[in-house]
Protein backbone atom coordinates (compact mmCIF):
# COMPACT_ATOMS: atom_id res chain seq x y z
CA UNK A 1 0.00 0.00 0.00
CA UNK A 2 1.55 3.34 -1.16
CA UNK A 3 0.84 6.48 1.20
CA UNK A 4 1.17 10.05 0.48
CA UNK A 5 4.43 11.73 1.31
CA UNK A 6 2.37 14.22 3.98
CA UNK A 7 0.71 11.07 5.04
CA UNK A 8 2.16 10.07 9.03
CA UNK A 9 4.41 7.94 10.09
CA UNK A 10 2.69 4.77 11.06
CA UNK A 11 4.10 2.95 13.68
CA UNK A 12 3.64 0.07 15.86
CA UNK A 13 4.96 -0.16 19.45
CA UNK A 14 6.29 -3.69 20.14
CA UNK A 15 6.99 -5.97 23.28
CA UNK A 16 6.08 -8.18 26.04
CA UNK A 17 4.02 -8.27 29.02
CA UNK A 18 5.38 -5.85 31.64
CA UNK A 19 7.88 -4.17 29.79
CA UNK A 20 6.78 -0.91 30.21
CA UNK A 21 5.23 -0.09 27.22
CA UNK A 22 2.10 1.51 28.72
CA UNK A 23 4.53 4.18 30.29
CA UNK A 24 6.80 4.80 27.09
CA UNK A 25 3.44 4.80 24.76
CA UNK A 26 2.16 7.80 27.39
CA UNK A 27 5.75 9.67 26.92
CA UNK A 28 5.02 9.55 23.32
CA UNK A 29 1.26 10.33 22.88
CA UNK A 30 2.66 13.25 25.06
CA UNK A 31 4.86 14.39 22.19
CA UNK A 32 2.81 17.53 19.86
CA UNK A 33 3.25 15.48 16.50
CA UNK A 34 2.40 12.24 17.89
CA UNK A 35 -0.82 9.72 18.47
CA UNK A 36 -0.64 6.48 20.05
CA UNK A 37 -3.22 4.22 20.73
CA UNK A 38 -3.59 1.57 23.74
CA UNK A 39 -3.30 -2.07 22.72
CA UNK A 40 -5.84 -2.53 19.54
CA UNK A 41 -5.46 -6.27 19.27
CA UNK A 42 -6.01 -7.05 22.97
CA UNK A 43 -8.66 -9.37 23.44
CA UNK A 44 -10.38 -8.27 26.32
CA UNK A 45 -10.51 -4.79 25.26
CA UNK A 46 -13.77 -4.74 23.28
CA UNK A 47 -14.78 -1.95 25.72
CA UNK A 48 -12.73 0.45 23.57
CA UNK A 49 -14.10 1.76 20.69
CA UNK A 50 -10.57 1.40 19.23
CA UNK A 51 -10.28 -2.15 19.78
CA UNK A 52 -9.89 -4.54 16.40
CA UNK A 53 -12.38 -7.44 17.79
CA UNK A 54 -14.79 -4.78 18.69
CA UNK A 55 -14.80 -3.50 15.29
CA UNK A 56 -14.23 -7.68 13.45
CA UNK A 57 -17.82 -8.52 15.48
CA UNK A 58 -19.30 -5.63 14.01
CA UNK A 59 -17.73 -6.47 10.21
CA UNK A 60 -19.54 -10.01 10.98
CA UNK A 61 -22.72 -8.81 12.11
CA UNK A 62 -22.89 -7.03 8.79
CA UNK A 63 -21.58 -9.79 6.87
CA UNK A 64 -21.14 -13.45 8.10
CA UNK A 65 -18.51 -13.71 5.29
CA UNK A 66 -15.74 -11.42 7.19
CA UNK A 67 -15.29 -14.81 9.21
CA UNK A 68 -13.56 -15.96 6.23
CA UNK A 69 -9.57 -16.22 5.49
CA UNK A 70 -10.05 -14.09 2.29
CA UNK A 71 -12.33 -11.50 3.69
CA UNK A 72 -10.51 -11.22 6.80
CA UNK A 73 -7.46 -10.31 5.46
CA UNK A 74 -9.92 -7.27 3.90
CA UNK A 75 -11.07 -6.95 7.37
CA UNK A 76 -7.39 -5.97 8.96
CA UNK A 77 -6.67 -3.54 6.14
CA UNK A 78 -9.74 -1.60 6.72
CA UNK A 79 -9.56 -1.78 10.41
CA UNK A 80 -5.84 -0.13 9.96
CA UNK A 81 -6.72 2.49 7.62
CA UNK A 82 -9.50 3.70 9.99
CA UNK A 83 -7.08 3.47 13.11
CA UNK A 84 -3.93 5.27 11.16
CA UNK A 85 -5.91 7.82 9.77
CA UNK A 86 -7.74 8.72 13.07
CA UNK A 87 -5.39 11.81 13.98
CA UNK A 88 -4.84 13.53 10.68
CA UNK A 89 -2.91 16.34 12.89
CA UNK A 90 -0.53 14.07 13.67
CA UNK A 91 3.20 13.39 12.16
CA UNK A 92 3.34 10.12 13.62
CA UNK A 93 0.08 7.55 14.49
CA UNK A 94 0.73 4.53 16.15
CA UNK A 95 -0.63 1.52 18.95
CA UNK A 96 0.59 -0.70 21.18
CA UNK A 97 1.13 -4.59 20.25
CA UNK A 98 2.04 -7.41 22.35
CA UNK A 99 3.83 -10.51 20.82
CA UNK A 100 1.34 -12.95 22.12
CA UNK A 101 -1.16 -11.08 20.02
CA UNK A 102 0.16 -11.33 16.86
CA UNK A 103 -0.68 -15.17 16.04
CA UNK A 104 -4.33 -14.53 17.52
CA UNK A 105 -4.43 -12.43 14.42
CA UNK A 106 -3.43 -14.50 10.73
CA UNK A 107 -1.53 -12.24 8.41
CA UNK A 108 -1.45 -9.12 10.76
CA UNK A 109 2.58 -8.87 10.60
CA UNK A 110 1.52 -9.19 6.72
CA UNK A 111 -0.75 -6.42 6.47
CA UNK A 112 1.17 -3.67 8.51
CA UNK A 113 4.84 -5.19 6.31
CA UNK A 114 2.74 -4.04 3.10
CA UNK A 115 1.89 -1.04 4.64
CA UNK A 116 5.36 -0.34 5.77
CA UNK A 117 4.62 0.54 9.28
CA UNK A 118 7.90 1.42 11.32
CA UNK A 119 8.25 -0.92 14.70
CA UNK A 120 9.46 0.58 17.89
CA UNK A 121 10.31 -2.71 19.64
CA UNK A 122 10.96 -2.24 23.40
CA UNK A 123 12.76 -4.31 25.10
CA UNK A 124 13.30 -4.99 29.73
CA UNK A 125 16.59 -6.09 29.78
CA UNK A 126 15.81 -7.49 32.90
CA UNK A 127 13.43 -10.42 32.25
CA UNK A 128 13.33 -10.96 35.87
CA UNK A 129 11.93 -8.10 35.98
CA UNK A 130 9.30 -8.36 33.78
CA UNK A 131 8.19 -10.97 35.80
CA UNK A 132 8.16 -9.54 39.28
CA UNK A 133 5.93 -6.53 37.62
CA UNK A 134 3.55 -9.43 36.58
CA UNK A 135 3.06 -10.88 39.87
CA UNK A 136 2.84 -7.13 41.45
CA UNK A 137 0.24 -6.15 38.26
CA UNK A 138 -1.60 -9.29 39.40
CA UNK A 139 -2.05 -8.13 43.38
CA UNK A 140 -3.08 -4.87 42.24
CA UNK A 141 -6.21 -5.92 39.96
CA UNK A 142 -6.47 -8.19 42.98
CA UNK A 143 -6.72 -5.41 44.87
CA UNK A 144 -8.76 -3.37 43.32
CA UNK A 145 -6.95 -1.25 41.16
CA UNK A 146 -6.08 -1.96 37.11
CA UNK A 147 -3.09 -3.35 35.87
CA UNK A 148 -1.71 0.53 35.37
CA UNK A 149 -2.30 3.41 36.78
CA UNK A 150 -3.15 5.23 39.73
CA UNK A 151 -5.54 3.30 42.03
CA UNK A 152 -5.14 0.45 44.60
CA UNK A 153 -1.10 -0.56 45.36
CA UNK A 154 -0.40 -4.03 45.57
CA UNK A 155 2.06 -5.13 48.65
CA UNK A 156 5.36 -3.21 48.26
CA UNK A 157 7.10 -6.50 48.27
CA UNK A 158 6.16 -10.05 46.53
CA UNK A 159 7.13 -13.50 46.83
CA UNK A 160 8.55 -15.54 43.26
CA UNK A 161 8.34 -19.12 42.92
CA UNK A 162 12.03 -20.20 42.71
CA UNK A 163 11.02 -24.00 41.10
CA UNK A 164 11.12 -23.35 37.97
CA UNK A 165 11.99 -19.81 37.79
CA UNK A 166 15.37 -20.28 35.51
CA UNK A 167 13.21 -22.67 32.93
CA UNK A 168 10.51 -19.33 32.99
CA UNK A 169 13.50 -17.17 32.63
CA UNK A 170 14.87 -18.89 29.38
CA UNK A 171 11.60 -19.04 27.94
CA UNK A 172 11.67 -15.38 28.09
CA UNK A 173 14.90 -14.26 26.75
CA UNK A 174 14.36 -16.81 23.94
CA UNK A 175 11.15 -15.41 22.97
CA UNK A 176 12.42 -11.89 22.88
CA UNK A 177 15.12 -12.91 20.88
CA UNK A 178 12.93 -14.78 18.21
CA UNK A 179 10.82 -11.60 18.17
CA UNK A 180 14.24 -9.63 18.06
CA UNK A 181 15.13 -11.14 15.07
CA UNK A 182 11.81 -11.67 13.03
CA UNK A 183 11.01 -7.84 13.64
CA UNK A 184 14.55 -6.93 12.43
CA UNK A 185 14.07 -8.77 9.00
CA UNK A 186 10.35 -7.82 8.03
CA UNK A 187 10.17 -4.17 9.22
CA UNK A 188 12.55 -1.19 9.70
CA UNK A 189 13.07 -1.51 13.24
CA UNK A 190 14.35 1.01 16.45
CA UNK A 191 14.79 -1.12 19.51
CA UNK A 192 14.89 0.75 22.72
CA UNK A 193 15.43 -0.39 25.99
CA UNK A 194 13.66 0.47 29.07
CA UNK A 195 16.39 0.32 31.11
CA UNK A 196 18.42 3.09 28.57
CA UNK A 197 15.18 5.29 28.82
CA UNK A 198 14.78 5.59 32.35
CA UNK A 199 18.02 4.61 34.42
CA UNK A 200 18.99 7.50 36.27
CA UNK A 201 15.96 9.52 35.83
CA UNK A 202 15.16 11.34 39.35
CA UNK A 203 11.97 11.87 37.70
CA UNK A 204 10.07 9.09 37.01
CA UNK A 205 7.50 10.04 34.94
CA UNK A 206 9.75 11.34 32.53
CA UNK A 207 12.32 9.58 29.79
CA UNK A 208 16.06 10.08 29.34
CA UNK A 209 16.39 12.72 26.93
CA UNK A 210 19.05 10.70 24.46
CA UNK A 211 16.92 7.68 23.75
CA UNK A 212 13.48 9.95 23.74
CA UNK A 213 15.27 11.87 20.59
CA UNK A 214 17.02 8.45 19.11
CA UNK A 215 13.20 7.31 18.83
CA UNK A 216 11.64 10.76 17.85
CA UNK A 217 14.07 10.84 14.99
CA UNK A 218 13.17 7.15 13.69
CA UNK A 219 9.51 8.42 13.78
CA UNK A 220 10.48 11.87 11.98
CA UNK A 221 8.90 13.89 14.94
CA UNK A 222 10.17 16.72 17.63
CA UNK A 223 10.37 16.51 20.46
CA UNK A 224 8.79 19.44 21.37
CA UNK A 225 10.10 22.64 23.45
CA UNK A 226 9.00 20.58 26.89
CA UNK A 227 10.13 17.38 27.07
CA UNK A 228 6.83 14.83 27.74
CA UNK A 229 5.56 13.31 30.82
CA UNK A 230 3.50 11.04 32.50
CA UNK A 231 1.46 10.03 34.98
CA UNK A 232 2.33 6.83 34.83
CA UNK A 233 5.44 5.81 36.69
CA UNK A 234 8.16 2.78 35.99
CA UNK A 235 9.65 0.81 38.48
CA UNK A 236 12.53 -0.08 36.35
CA UNK A 237 15.11 1.98 37.83
CA UNK A 238 14.29 0.45 41.51
CA UNK A 239 16.35 -2.02 42.81
CA UNK A 240 14.45 -5.35 42.15
CA UNK A 241 15.50 -6.69 45.39
CA UNK A 242 14.17 -4.64 47.27
CA UNK A 243 10.93 -5.56 45.52
CA UNK A 244 11.24 -9.34 45.95
CA UNK A 245 10.09 -10.76 49.46
CA UNK A 246 11.76 -14.04 49.01
CA UNK A 247 15.25 -12.63 47.51
CA UNK A 248 17.33 -14.87 49.16
CA UNK A 249 15.94 -17.91 48.03
CA UNK A 250 15.70 -16.59 44.47
CA UNK A 251 19.32 -15.25 44.81
CA UNK A 252 20.16 -18.79 45.74
CA UNK A 253 18.10 -20.58 42.79
CA UNK A 254 19.79 -18.02 40.46
CA UNK A 255 22.93 -18.57 41.65
CA UNK A 256 25.54 -20.24 39.34
CA UNK A 257 23.50 -19.76 36.66
CA UNK A 258 23.38 -17.39 33.14
CA UNK A 259 20.66 -15.14 35.41
CA UNK A 260 22.55 -14.72 38.57
CA UNK A 261 22.71 -11.21 37.64
CA UNK A 262 19.22 -10.00 37.30
CA UNK A 263 18.86 -10.14 40.63
CA UNK A 264 21.93 -8.11 41.37
CA UNK A 265 22.97 -6.63 38.66
CA UNK A 266 26.60 -5.61 38.33
CA UNK A 267 27.39 -1.83 39.79
CA UNK A 268 31.42 -2.14 39.46
CA UNK A 269 32.41 -3.17 35.92
CA UNK A 270 30.25 -2.16 32.73
CA UNK A 271 27.81 -3.84 31.55
CA UNK A 272 27.81 -4.57 27.65
CA UNK A 273 25.18 -2.53 25.79
CA UNK A 274 22.07 -4.66 24.20
CA UNK A 275 22.88 -3.36 19.92
CA UNK A 276 21.02 -4.22 16.98
CA UNK A 277 21.98 -7.85 15.66
CA UNK A 278 23.20 -9.20 19.37
CA UNK A 279 21.91 -12.45 20.47
CA UNK A 280 20.24 -11.80 23.30
CA UNK A 281 20.76 -14.97 24.61
CA UNK A 282 24.72 -14.65 24.65
CA UNK A 283 24.32 -10.82 25.97
CA UNK A 284 22.57 -12.34 28.96
CA UNK A 285 25.38 -15.09 29.53
CA UNK A 286 27.99 -12.18 28.77
CA UNK A 287 26.12 -10.14 31.90
CA UNK A 288 26.59 -12.95 34.18
CA UNK A 289 30.18 -13.66 33.29
CA UNK A 290 31.02 -10.10 34.52
CA UNK A 291 28.78 -10.42 37.55
CA UNK A 292 30.44 -13.56 38.83
CA UNK A 293 34.23 -11.51 37.98
CA UNK A 294 32.68 -9.26 40.05
CA UNK A 295 31.99 -10.86 43.13
CA UNK A 296 35.44 -12.70 42.99
CA UNK A 297 36.64 -9.01 43.28
CA UNK A 298 34.85 -8.04 45.93
CA UNK A 299 36.14 -11.52 48.20
CA UNK A 300 39.80 -11.09 46.39
CA UNK A 301 40.12 -13.53 44.03
CA UNK A 302 41.15 -10.86 41.45
CA UNK A 303 43.22 -13.60 39.50
CA UNK A 304 40.36 -15.73 38.70
CA UNK A 305 37.83 -13.01 37.49
CA UNK A 306 41.15 -12.28 35.20
CA UNK A 307 40.96 -15.89 33.60
CA UNK A 308 37.10 -15.44 33.68
CA UNK A 309 36.89 -12.50 31.52
CA UNK A 310 39.81 -13.49 29.50
CA UNK A 311 37.49 -16.59 28.36
CA UNK A 312 35.14 -13.56 27.98
CA UNK A 313 36.99 -11.43 25.37
CA UNK A 314 37.55 -14.83 23.47
CA UNK A 315 34.39 -15.33 23.08
CA UNK A 316 33.25 -11.66 22.37
CA UNK A 317 36.21 -10.18 20.76
CA UNK A 318 34.21 -7.02 19.39
CA UNK A 319 32.18 -6.23 22.58
CA UNK A 320 33.99 -3.41 24.32
CA UNK A 321 32.77 -4.04 27.78
CA UNK A 322 34.75 -7.13 27.46
CA UNK A 323 37.65 -5.39 27.47
CA UNK A 324 36.82 -2.47 29.66
CA UNK A 325 35.99 -5.29 32.42
CA UNK A 326 39.35 -6.94 32.22
CA UNK A 327 41.18 -3.67 32.03
CA UNK A 328 39.30 -2.92 35.05
CA UNK A 329 40.16 -6.25 37.20
CA UNK A 330 43.69 -5.54 36.13
CA UNK A 331 43.65 -2.63 37.18
CA UNK A 332 42.08 -4.09 40.38
CA UNK A 333 45.22 -6.45 40.40
CA UNK A 334 47.55 -4.09 39.86
CA UNK A 335 48.52 -4.85 36.59
CA UNK A 336 48.63 -1.54 35.23
CA UNK A 337 50.01 -2.28 31.52
CA UNK A 338 47.46 -5.12 30.85
CA UNK A 339 45.02 -2.68 32.18
CA UNK A 340 45.88 0.49 29.62
CA UNK A 341 46.17 -2.09 26.78
CA UNK A 342 42.62 -3.39 27.54
CA UNK A 343 40.84 0.19 27.72
CA UNK A 344 42.83 1.05 24.30
CA UNK A 345 41.35 -1.73 22.72
CA UNK A 346 38.05 -1.28 24.29
CA UNK A 347 38.24 2.48 22.61
CA UNK A 348 39.51 0.76 19.49
CA UNK A 349 36.21 -1.13 18.95
CA UNK A 350 34.18 2.10 20.36
CA UNK A 351 35.90 5.11 20.40
CA UNK A 352 32.98 6.91 22.41
CA UNK A 353 33.22 4.63 25.59
CA UNK A 354 32.91 6.87 28.28
CA UNK A 355 34.47 4.69 30.90
CA UNK A 356 37.57 3.39 28.94
CA UNK A 357 38.17 6.62 27.89
CA UNK A 358 38.21 7.82 31.68
CA UNK A 359 40.22 5.00 33.06
CA UNK A 360 43.11 5.54 30.71
CA UNK A 361 43.25 8.97 31.72
CA UNK A 362 43.54 8.17 34.95
CA UNK A 363 46.01 5.38 34.21
CA UNK A 364 48.61 8.13 33.92
CA UNK A 365 52.04 7.72 32.34
CA UNK A 366 53.59 8.18 35.84
CA UNK A 367 51.51 5.41 37.22
CA UNK A 368 52.01 3.05 34.48
CA UNK A 369 56.26 3.94 34.55
CA UNK A 370 56.19 2.97 38.42
CA UNK A 371 53.96 -0.38 37.54
CA UNK A 372 56.35 -1.81 35.02
CA UNK A 373 59.92 -0.72 37.14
Amino acid sequence: MTHASSSPTEFVLVSTQRSGSAFVASILDALPGASVGPEVFLGLGMHSPENFYRYWAGMIRADERCLAPPRFAEVIDAYLDGFYSRAESASAVGFCLKYDQIPLVPGLLDALERRGVKVVHLVRENVLETLVSSVRSRERVAHGGRAHGDGPQPPERVRLRAQGLCDALAGRIREIGEWRETLSRRFECHELTLERAVCGRSDAGSMNPKPLREVCAFLGIEVGERPPRTTLRSSAARPLAELVDNADEIRAALSGTDYGHLLDPCGTLARPALRPGTDFGQWHAMCASLNRAEAMLAVGRGREAAVLLSGVRRMYPDEPAAAVALGAVYEHTGDLGRSASMYRIALHLDPWDAIAASRLRALTPGSLENASS
